[in-house]
């Protein structure tokens, strides 16, 4: 009898270390993401709102030893008023996943790849103006075009493969300027995609200057670092959207950076018609 009640007992609290266990892991499986959104003005570099950009974010953050992790889903969609197929190529809509993680160390990763120390002690710098001809687009230090009152079927457009920091504050590498007066419908077609990826340039500049005065405020700084930028995606959920939207802004101005110098690349140093 003895001997019964002693299995029992070992019975039971196992059955006991099983349930804390299962309970455990459902604490752990039901914890749930925060969601939130943003709309922004999508810009030219006059100003002029040439679309809206609906996004949607889904936040779940994780920590593990010290380790903190944040997922973060991004739904994005444009509503542009220009609805062309270079408009469409450039303000794509679609679904990403960031996975941003700091470590007890202090080091920061952002989809595997570890930030280093210079990227992270960038600074953001004040936008500067850009002159105006009769029809310019995108952000002069970056990738820009321009035609001229006394020639508007001549366009100038030069840029840079990449920025020099990623706050978009000036182009790095090898600068190309080409001309353009469009006649064939080739050289026509590449001259709207160059426009569209200069403003969509202009665009993001415009977004990270916007969302950073906004992140600056919500955590009362008065400079800005890249850092800032990954430890608010990781530190707090309240001023996410922000962090996220100047991280999401980089990278859309990068690439339409690159795309819109793989256009240059094609075309001649003389006038390309």
């Amino acid at each position: 009898m003895l001997k019964l009640i002693k299995a029992l007992s070992v019975v039971a609290a196992i059955s006991l270390t099983l349930t804390q266990v299962v309970s455990a892991a459902e604490v752990t499986t039901e914890k749930k993401p925060v969601l939130s959104s943003y709309e922004l003005p999508v810009k030219d570099t006059h100003g002029t709102i040439i679309g809206t950009q609906k996004t949607s974010l889904s936040i779940l953050s994780e920590e593990t030893n010290g380790d903190k992790k944040t997922t973060i889903v991004d739904i994005t969609n444009y509503s542009m008023k220009d609805t062309s197929e270079s408009s469409n190529k450039v303000f794509k809509n679609g679904t990403k996943t960031t996975v941003v993680e700091r470590k007890q160390n202090g080091d920061y990763y952002i989809n595997g790849t570890k930030l280093t120390a210079t990227e992270l002690s960038q600074q953001i710098a004040p936008q500067k103006l850009t002159t105006m001809f009769v029809e310019s687009g995108g952000v002069s230090a970056l990738t820009y075009y321009t035609n001229f009152s006394d020639n508007p079927d001549l366009y100038e457009c030069w840029g840079y493969p990449q920025p020099t920091n990623n706050f978009l504050d000036g182009g790095a590498g090898t600068k190309l300027d080409r001309f353009v007066k469009p006649i064939y419908p080739y050289t026509i077609s590449k001259l709207s995609d160059f426009k569209m990826y200069a403003n969509s340039v202009a665009s993001a500049r415009s977004t990270i200057n916007t969302s950073s005065v906004a992140l600056a405020g919500a955590l009362g700084v008065l400079a800005l670092t890249w850092e800032t930028v990954v430890g608010a995606l990781v530190g707090g959920i309240g001023v996410a959207s922000s962090a996220y939207a100047i991280y999401n802004a980089s990278g859309d101005g990068k690439s339409a950076m690159s795309s819109a110098y793989n256009i240059l690349q094609g075309w001649s140093t003389g006038v390309n018609n």
